[in-house]
């Protein structure tokens, strides 16, 4: 009978994180695990983080967070930063310069409709023009797409494996 409710519970995680997938990637968005590589929980605060996965999904970071916003290259905060906001389960959004203002105008409103929980960040070098990440987790996406944007974040944020409040 345990056998039997294990076997269900495997066959059930297994199709819903295949249905998620097959969401997420519908349009032109694919999805990845990569992510640096940490010292372990609780013990990957370091001074100097460095990133080979660009933008970064996780890894060694800085000890403080950023805060929710909108941020333009020149603004915006370092990787270690960016990274410990995805510890504590926040959603970051980074997007290529030059992104088109109707692009730019729809991730602008996806941070204020998701106020407190989402970083906005202008990024140049990437091979996707829009990347979403949560801690561990990436959706690459050829534009802004607002159906999976909506899904990854109702998937993702608050599971970072730092339980803090956000906002």
């Amino acid at each position: 009978m345990v056998l039997a409710a294990v076997s269900l519970y495997i066959f059930i995680d297994r199709r819903e994180a295949a249905d998620l997938r097959a969401f997420l990637t519908a349009g032109s968005c694919t999805v990845d695990t990569e992510s640096d590589p940490t010292a372990g929980p609780g013990a990957n605060h370091v001074a100097s983080p460095s990133f080979q996965v660009n933008p970064p999904a996780g890894g060694n970071h800085l000890a403080s967070a950023a805060r929710a916003g909108v941020f333009a290259a020149a603004a915006a905060p370092a990787d270690g930063l960016l990274v410990h906001s995805l510890e504590h389960g926040y959603i970051v959004i980074w997007h290529e310069p030059g992104l088109a203002s109707e692009q730019m105008s729809q991730l602008t409103e996806f941070e204020a409709a998701n106020d407190g929980d989402v970083l906005v960040v202008e990024r140049a070098g990437m091979r996707t023009p829009v990347v979403a990440t949560a801690w561990n987790q990436r959706l690459l996406c050829g534009q802004v797409e607002k159906a999976p944007l909506d899904r990854f974040f109702d998937e993702y944020v608050g599971k970072g494996p730092e339980k803090v409040a956000r906002g």
